[in-house]
């Protein structure tokens, strides 16, 4: 999903602003049952890969897009800023289904490596903003406390939590263990080819 005009509006300079996208991501989540895999903040946009259980992906899309979308108009006036008529382009956000568990690899590692590949750090680790770790879907869970702006603590819970697994496909065919270490590898080798070819310094 991305921000309207390619703005910074999900800056990982602020962690606040994270934590609230994270919680909106917990939120969808646990209203819609979906399987959580991997997820990229990156300043203008975000990469987010699911699976989900039941036939509700357009519903989980509105409740975690929709709901980042108020929260950052909210940050944003809060520290003084005009907020936006909209955060996210034109109100779509791009998916794709991936059939098989090659496809599925190489998007996990595309999204893992983003903010690497966009010339912002040297190394994945570096980035100050949110970036899941391939180990976490052994089943990490990440508890997010409500964000002081614009959830409403009468119809919000005061804790959301991130549960990530593996996706079933790739569970089934290579195991855990097999698609964390062929990822954390991948990484290793993308930033060092990075590292090789760069010709500008890195942003952060």
């Amino acid at each position: 999903m991305r921000c309207a005009f390619r703005k910074l509006f999900l800056t990982p300079f602020a962690p606040e602003l994270h934590e609230g996208i994270l919680y909106a991501l917990g939120a969808a989540q646990r209203k819609t049952g979906a399987l959580l895999h991997q997820i990229t903040i990156e300043p203008n946009h975000m990469h987010d890969t699911v699976t989900t259980t039941k036939a509700n992906l357009p519903d989980f899309k509105r409740l975690f897009h929709g709901e980042v979308s108020k929260f950052v108009k909210a940050f944003l006036k809060e520290h003084g800023f005009e907020a936006p008529a909209r955060v996210f382009g034109d109100g779509r956000s791009h998916h794709m289904r991936l059939v098989n568990s090659a496809a599925q690899l190489v998007y996990l590692h595309y999204s893992d490596g983003q903010v690497v590949k966009d010339g912002l750090t040297r190394t994945v680790d570096e980035y100050p903003g949110f970036v899941s770790d391939p180990a976490m879907m052994k089943g990490t869970v990440i508890r997010v406390a409500r964000p002081a702006l614009y959830f409403d603590p009468r119809t919000t819970e005061p804790v959301e939590e991130l549960r990530f697994s593996m996706p079933p496909l790739l569970q089934r065919e290579l195991g855990a263990d097999r698609v964390v270490e062929h990822l954390e590898r991948a990484r290793r080798s993308m930033e060092q080819a990075h590292a090789k070819e760069r010709k500008f310094p890195v942003l952060g």
